[in-house]
């Protein structure tokens, strides 16, 4: 993010009483999603016209509109940006780790707790030290540290609140970038409540982390050769809820088997394969 003056055009809605009010402005990055700073950082004044905002186009009214300078808030493919080149070793304590094709992959529950990140910055085109920032699967950040000068940097503790990959940025007056990420798999939870009735087994329950459109199967144990076994397959609502129902042909056979939900690993949702507690449908 390059440092600069940038002009915002502000219209007050119609309505808006006279008087002093306070501007809060919102400054996002284009390059990357969700890397946005709020703070207030004027006071307009509504009801007199602007000093020095003269009309874009002949005819057009400046009345009600003001300028404000936001520092900070660097152009797209600015030069500045466009020089900035970094990357850093990645150093992770509190989960087990694999590296693929030289990206960080961890494999836990949800809520884990990371005991720290760390690593050492090798940058090209920056001012000065820094600082990184943890951004969340849905690019929201959620922990900072700065760099020394020497680049070294460290984060932590850290929670493991989402599913996906979750990107390391180093931020430095010289502009912004991606230096790494972690890929974090989680292993879900699945909470069943079954019931039986009249040769009828229903099961509903969650899965969690709570996943929209995640496969669920009902499976049966086949004793004869040891293997579990499809009876129903359904997928999760948009709350990760599910709701299973399955009709036994023989109802003898409902107080002897044993049954589970299994929620199998699928490309595209980083989640690994999970399965409920077992349970007869008869409940003997």
């Amino acid at each position: 993010m390059t440092h600069g003056t940038n002009e915002v055009r502000l219209v007050v809605p119609a309505g808006t009483s006279d008087g002093k009010h306070r501007l809060r402005l919102t400054v996002c990055d284009p390059q990357i999603p969700g890397l946005c700073t709020t703070t207030e950082t004027a006071t307009i004044t509504v009801g007199q016209p602007p000093v020095a905002d003269p009309p874009s186009s002949p005819g057009q009214s400046s009345q009600n509109q003001t300028m404000v300078s936001s520092p900070g808030a660097g152009a797209a493919g600015s030069p500045a940006s466009a020089r900035l080149r970094a990357r850093t070793t990645l150093r992770l304590t509190g989960a087990t780790t694999t590296r693929h094709a030289g990206q960080l992959t961890i494999t836990t529950t949800l809520g884990h707790k990371l005991r720290s990140l760390s690593g050492r910055l090798s940058t090209q085109g920056a001012t000065g030290p820094g600082e990184v920032i943890l951004m969340d699967p849905a690019g929201h950040p959620v922990a900072k540290a700065a760099s020394s000068d020497r680049g070294r940097w460290e984060l932590g503790p850290v929670r493991v609140t989402k599913p996906g990959v979750w990107r390391l940025v180093f931020r430095t007056t010289g502009g912004h970038v991606q230096v790494g990420q972690i890929t974090a798999i989680l292993k879900p939870t699945i909470l069943i409540k079954p019931v039986y009735r009249s040769g009828v087994v229903r099961v509903d329950g969650t899965v969690a982390p709570r996943v929209g459109g995640k496969q669920v199967v009902l499976e049966w144990f086949n004793s004869l050769d040891g293997k579990w076994r499809t009876a129903v397959i359904g997928r999760t609502t948009s709350n990760g809820r599910f709701g299973l129902i399955y009709r036994f042909q023989n109802r003898a056979i409902a107080a002897h088997v044993h049954m589970r939900v299994t929620a199998p690993t699928e490309v595209g949702i980083p989640l690994t394969t999970a399965s409920s507690r077992s349970f007869v449908p008869t409940g003997r």
